[in-house]
């Protein structure tokens, strides 16, 4: 990629003030900063605007973003369609089922993301969204590289050992690194087993 593309931002005035319509690559890092819901609307109005995006990494964590604040960035990732690379990390903040949810149903239709880094750790996800989350990842047929930190929440060990199914349909990927540490999830041998029957990994990293 062309490397006079590449942008990387870390703070929110200087990124509503700007236009990045010919970018591919950006860089967001405005963790820490108290974002509220109400911020987290303008910011996702700017990136809605970023159409070229081929690789985009998102740092959100420890803010105030909820399920409603979570359901504007979909609507604006839901525009950018050649995403290929996708990092998000939303880890300690207020984000419930309805917001795993809404990721779900933005990511499976984002079709040539080859390479997805997602990161949940400390929120309030439970057991539906996360099976539903790993259903939809199932569509992401070209998926090669998938990270998922699920670490801190309210996750049952049959509720990971179906998003693992689910995972396993994905006959591209290589790389695979999942964090259910600090859930309610303790068979880490039987989700290897479902992760290793169908899968062809280079390198598969699981904690429970």
């Amino acid at each position: 990629m062309n490397k006079l593309n590449q942008v990387k931002i870390e703070i929110l005035e200087d990124f509503l003030s700007c236009k990045f319509q010919n970018l591919d690559q950006l860089l967001l890092q405005f963790s820490g900063i108290y974002m509220t819901d109400k911020s987290f609307a303008s910011f996702c109005a700017g990136l809605a605007n970023c159409m070229n995006l081929v690789n985009l990494e998102m740092n959100l964590g420890a803010n105030q973003i909820s399920d409603e604040g979570l359901l504007n960035i979909c609507i604006a990732l839901g525009n950018l369609e050649g995403l290929q690379t996708l990092s998000i990390h939303l880890y300690s903040n207020k984000i419930g089922e309805n917001g795993l949810q809404y990721l779900s149903s933005t990511l499976k239709h984002l079709q040539n993301l080859q390479n997805l880094n997602v990161s949940l750790s400390e929120n309030k996800i439970a057991d539906k969204a996360t099976v539903e989350f790993g259903y939809s990842l199932s569509s992401c047929i070209k998926l090669q590289i998938l990270k998922v930190s699920l670490g801190r929440n309210q996750i049952q060990n049959q509720a990971a050992l179906s998003f693992c199914q689910y995972i396993s349909m994905l006959s591209s990927l290589k790389y695979l690194s999942l964090n259910f540490q600090f859930n309610n999830v303790y068979n880490l041998t039987q989700l290897n087993r479902v992760l290793k029957k169908s899968l062809r990994l280079a390198i598969l990293n699981t904690q429970i």
